[in-house]
C-alpha cells in the first residue's frame, strides 16, 4: 500500500518525475499536472476518471452534449467551456500545465504552441482495444496515477470477457452483419472505431466485407447487395440541415431498400454518436449497447 501511494502522489511529494509521450518527447514534472486541457473527448473521458475535475483548466463544450458524450454530467461542473476546434489562443488563455493531444492533431498548432512554451503531450490515436487501453496507461502515467489506470484497465477486461460470456453461444454461421449511416450515406472506413465495436459485440462488419479500404460513401446499389442485417442510423440532429427521425423514415420507406433484411424484419435503430465514436475506457459499454440491439436474445 504505501509503494502504491508512492507512485500515486507525485504532487504531494513535490519530487521530480519524467514521462514520455508517443513521440518520444520526454517531460519532466515537478508535480502532477493540475491544469488540463486535451482537444480529444475520448482523453478527457479518460482524464476524468483518473484526475479531480479541478484539475481541467477548461473542457470542450461539445462534451456536455449528452449525445455525444459519456461523461457529459461531469464536463458541466467544469466552470471553463471552450468550442472546437481548439485554437492557438484558447489554449494559451487558459495557461495549462499541460495540451494533450493525439497525432492526428493539426501539426500547426502543435508546432506554435511548443514554440510558446506549452508542455505538448502526444498520445498516439486509437484504432483498436489495445490502443485504447495503452491511452489510459499513458495519461495515468502523465498524471501520476498509474493505479487507477490499471484499475481502469482490469474494468475494461472484466466487462469484455463477461460480454462475450453473454455471447459465447453465437455460432459464426448465426453472426449478424452491421451498417452504419450517416447523413452522407453509407459510410466506410477500416481501423476504426466501429470495427472496433464489431468485433467486441460478436458482429460482421459490413465495411470489411464489401469491402471498403478507405472513408468513403458507398453506393445504394452496394449496400442493397451486402443485404445487411441490422443498420444503425445518427441520433444527432444538424442545425437547419438534417433531422434524425426524418432520416430514419427517409431510410425505411426508401424503395430501393425495400428487400434488405434489415428493413423487411425492423432491424433498424438509431445508435448514439457517444457509442459510434467511442474510443476511451467506455468502449465495451458502447459494445454492448451495440450488442444488445444486434442480438436481444441474448440479453434476456
Amino acid at each position: 500500500c504505501g509503494l502504491q501511494k508512492q507512485d500515486e502522489t507525485p504532487k504531494q511529494q513535490n519530487s521530480k518525475y519524467k514521462v514520455m509521450d508517443d513521440q518520444g518527447t520526454e517531460f519532466v514534472f515537478t508535480e502532477a499536472p493540475n491544469r488540463i486541457i486535451t482537444n480529444s473527448l475520448a482523453y478527457q473521458d479518460i482524464l476524468m476518471e483518473l484526475v479531480p475535475l479541478e484539475n481541467f483548466a477548461a473542457v470542450s463544450a461539445g462534451s456536455l452534449d449528452a449525445n455525444y458524450s459519456l461523461t457529459a454530467n461531469k464536463a458541466k461542473l467544469v466552470k471553463q467551456k471552450f468550442n472546437q476546434p481548439i485554437t492557438l489562443e484558447t489554449v494559451l488563455a487558459y495557461k495549462p500545465d499541460v495540451y494533450i493531444t493525439t497525432d492526428s492533431s493539426p501539426k500547426a498548432l502543435t508546432i506554435s504552441l511548443k514554440e510558446m512554451g506549452v508542455k505538448v503531450f502526444i498520445v498516439k490515436s486509437a484504432h483498436n482495444y489495445g490502443e485504447i487501453q495503452h491511452s489510459v496507461l499513458k495519461l495515468a502515467e502523465l498524471t501520476g496515477q498509474q493505479a487507477k489506470g490499471e484499475a481502469i484497465i482490469q474494468r475494461m477486461d472484466g466487462q469484455r470477457d463477461l460480454l462475450k460470456k453473454k455471447l459465447a453461444k453465437l455460432q459464426p454461421k448465426d453472426k449478424r452483419t452491421v451498417v452504419e449511416l450517416t447523413y452522407a450515406g453509407t459510410y466506410g472506413m477500416l481501423q476504426h472505431v466501429f470495427a472496433m465495436l464489431c468485433d467486441l459485440s460478436n458482429c460482421n462488419n459490413g465495411m470489411e466485407i464489401m469491402p471498403v479500404r478507405s472513408s468513403m460513401v458507398v453506393s445504394k446499389e452496394k449496400l442493397v447487395s451486402l443485404n445487411p442485417d441490422v443498420l444503425f442510423l445518427p441520433t444527432w440532429d444538424a442545425k437547419g440541415n438534417q433531422n434524425s427521425d426524418q432520416y430514419f423514415e427517409q431510410i425505411i420507406s426508401d424503395p430501393a431498400y425495400k428487400d434488405m433484411q434489415c428493413i423487411k424484419n425492423k432491424r433498424v435503430y438509431k445508435f448514439p454518436e457517444k457509442y459510434r465514436y467511442c474510443a476511451s475506457q467506455y468502449i465495451v459499454d458502447a459494445a454492448e449497447a451495440m450488442a444488445k440491439l444486434v442480438y436481444p436474445e441474448y440479453f434476456k
